[in-house]
């Protein structure tokens, strides 16, 4: 038998290794203009059950409820399974603007609303996930948590209400522009790493905008699909999706940047226009250096 020091010192062992099994990565989901937490999770499905229970995603609902006047002039933007008429399906936003998208309204209240969910994890977030609007909202949670003195009206001690987030991973995101808020991102590039995704095809948010919030980043890591306005969900992007958050896990042996970007395949997904495309890595388009026309999104 063990001396009782050896066996105590066996038993912490073994309840280290439990911790590290049981161990699941927690994802803040924050969806897009005009969708709600329902609209996302029909969208993102397929992805959350192929990453299975190691993953824990939250969704959250934007604390905007829209109206079908603030939509107006917006229809390439609005999400195509939002619906008025169905209380579950209400169209959200994290923020409303002007027509020229350079002042926002409401915003501090949405800050407000992310700050407050944060202070009342119990397990934190290991990292935020954000698809367009949403993907500013990711972006500024994190410069939340990195830079809490710009948010001293929200706390008393100066302190964040949670721990900085790991990663952040935004899809057809930008960079907020309105004065009130983009004051966050002047201090210096964000630190926290991040995944920037992209649409070859995407004209709701075109890449010169996507590129305001690429250069707000250290070293982000950019990666391109060969669709438009929504998160890629074929077979390759489910499994980077999955690879990538479980590379977070503390007992992973593989670190997030040597994780595998998808290979785009004739097999895997179609160009916009039906034509199959030829194997490739993931690279962004030709027409990146001048950008895309944006539509009035968020």
């Amino acid at each position: 038998m063990l001396p009782s020091t050896h066996r105590q010192e066996a038993h912490h062992r073994h309840r280290a290794l439990a911790v590290f099994a049981l161990m699941v990565v927690r994802v803040l989901c924050l969806p897009g203009y005009s969708q709600n937490k329902n609209v996302f999770h029909k969208k993102f499905a397929a992805i959350e059950k192929y990453c299975g229970k190691s993953v824990e995603f939250v969704i959250i609902d934007p604390p905007i409820e829209l109206k079908p006047s603030d939509v107006a002039g917006a229809a390439p933007a609005f999400d195509s399974i939002a619906n008025f008429d169905e209380p579950e399906l209400t169209p959200r936003a994290w923020w409303l603007s002007n027509e020229t998208r350079t002042v926002y309204f409401r915003a501090e209240e949405s800050i407000k609303y992310i700050w407050d969910i944060l202070a009342a994890q119990s397990v934190p977030f290991d990292g935020v996930l954000g698809f367009s609007q949403g993907a500013a909202m990711a972006a500024m949670t994190v410069a939340l948590l990195e830079r809490p003195h710009h948010f001293d009206y929200l706390s008393t001690d100066g302190k964040p209400p949670h721990p900085p987030l790991r990663f952040g991973i935004y899809v057809s995101g930008f960079k907020p522009i309105d004065s009130k808020v983009t004051s966050i991102f002047n201090d210096d590039k964000l630190k926290t790493p991040s995944v920037q995704i992209l649409g070859r095809n995407d004209v709701i948010v075109g890449i010169k905008r996507s590129q305001t919030l690429i250069d707000a980043c250290e070293h982000p890591r950019v990666m391109w699909h060969d669709g438009g306005h929504f998160i890629p969900a074929k077979l390759s992007w489910r499994q980077f999706f999955k690879n990538y958050f479980l590379s977070w896990d503390p007992s992973s042996k593989v670190l997030p940047e040597d994780v595998p970007s998808p290979v785009v395949s004739a097999t895997d997904t179609l160009s916009q226009l039906g034509t199959p495309t030829a194997t490739r890595p993931n690279t962004p388009p030709p027409q990146a250096s001048s950008g895309l026309l944006d539509s009035r999104p968020d």
